[in-house]
């Protein structure tokens, strides 16, 4: 009978056989949930990370769109103070221009004062011709008058002469400083208008990126959360099957 195992044997041993498998899956069982303790434990870690990223994120994000409005009203007051300069600018610009007009009434009264003159020896010498008797007198007259005259005209016609030359002399040059002026001004406002337009631009991209960055973030959390959940069902399902087993 060497070799032939009895049946009370092989009861036994059947009996053994799922008290041992079950206390190899209860084993396991504890073994996954002190794991899927350690992950939780972690993934609690990182959503309290995230909840202190997320706060710095808005604290600084407030910070920043605070610094972009003062900036931009500061800028604002800027344009708006050489606004001011330049409408200063326009109304000094009207003064000169009141001011030539007024030096060429004074240039065109001259000439007029210089034709009155011309007329006066036209007609004294009318008033000669016509009296006879009086030539010699009227020939002196005329010699006295012809000489006033010439030496008012010589001495009025320099004068005006000096004075015109002087004034357009004056006012070209102050025209063309004040040209010079507002071409440097109006530089000085297109370049102060780039370095704003500039200014927006970087601080928009700015912005742009860490919104970029906040919803990567985002992102990665929820994709995270949903490996997890994957990893959970498809564990718990595993034991499931186990345990029929």
């Amino acid at each position: 009978m060497a070799g032939i195992i009895s049946p009370v044997v092989c009861e036994q041993e059947a009996a053994q056989r799922p008290e041992a498998t079950h206390i190899f899956s209860r084993a396991k069982l504890v073994e996954v949930i002190k794991h899927w303790e350690f992950k939780y434990e972690l993934l609690d870690k990182y959503a309290k990370d995230l909840a202190v990223k997320n706060k710095h994120w808005e604290v600084s994000w407030s910070y920043h769109q605070n610094m972009v409005i003062t900036r931009i009203e500061q800028r604002e007051a800027v344009i708006k103070g050489l606004t001011q300069s330049n409408q200063l600018l326009v109304q000094n610009n009207a003064g000169f221009v009141r001011a030539e007009n007024s030096w060429q009434e004074v240039i065109h009264q001259k000439d007029s004062e210089i034709m009155g003159l011309k007329q006066e020896k036209e007609s004294l010498s009318l008033s000669a011709s016509v009296s006879t008797n009086w030539q010699e007198k009227y020939n002196a007259l005329k010699e006295e008058s012809s000489k006033r005259l010439e030496e008012k005209k010589a001495t009025n016609v320099e004068s005006v002469e000096k004075d015109n030359k002087s004034l357009a002399e004056r006012i070209r040059k102050d025209t063309a400083e004040k040209r010079e002026g507002w071409a440097s001004l109006s530089k000085l406002i297109k370049e102060k208008f780039q370095k704003i337009e500039d200014k927006k631009s970087h601080l928009e991209e700015m912005s742009t990126k860490l919104l970029a960055v906040k919803q990567e973030i985002l992102e990665e959390e929820v994709k995270v959360e949903n490996n997890l959940e994957e990893n959970y069902l498809r564990a718990r399902r595993s034991n499931d099957t186990t345990g029929r087993q």
